[in-house]
């Protein structure tokens, strides 16, 4: 088994100030931000201000599409600088629905949701239930140490299985 390098959960450099797939989000105006890490096999996923269930449709849309997505080992969803999240039920069964079929490409990638609210904490643990057995492991976490612990954590174990 190949082993990766040290994970790093700084932005990724790339020329021009952009993610390996085009502008970064926060250069359109988008409510979020995409980060790749330097070693291109996590992704920072950043909700700025008022956030939608759409907002993060079209993000995912984006990011599944990408060529990069299928090297990701890891992801973290980062609401700390989210003002307002106006996200449904039907949004976190939609989203969670891409997800499984995103998973068939990339099915062993860790998910880490890192909430600052009781509201967003409890909608991530929905979306934990509407995970597949098979697809993403995700976990919701209080703060983002905690999040970035877990995932090196979950690395290492699969480095050694």
């Amino acid at each position: 088994m190949r082993v990766t390098p040290p994970v790093r959960f700084t932005p990724a450099k790339a020329s021009g100030g952009t993610a390996p797939d085009g502008p970064h989000p926060s250069e359109t105006g988008m409510p979020i931000e995409v980060h790749y890490t330097e070693d291109h096999i996590g992704l920072v996923f950043c909700a700025v201000g008022k956030i939608t269930g759409q907002d993060i449709i079209d993000a995912q849309k984006k990011i599944y599409a990408s060529a990069h997505f299928v090297r990701l080992k890891y992801w973290i969803v980062d609401r700390a600088r989210c003002t307002e999240y106006a996200v449904t039920a039907d949004d976190v069964a939609r989203i969670a629905s891409m997800d499984n079929e995103a998973a068939k490409r990339n099915p062993h990638m860790l998910v880490a949701l890192v909430s600052q609210t009781d509201l967003q904490f409890g909608i991530s643990r929905m979306y934990e239930a509407h995970i597949d057995e098979n697809g993403f492991k995700a976990m919701s976490f209080r703060s983002r140490a905690a999040a970035e612990r877990w995932i090196r954590h979950e690395l290492r174990k699969a480095r050694h299985d």
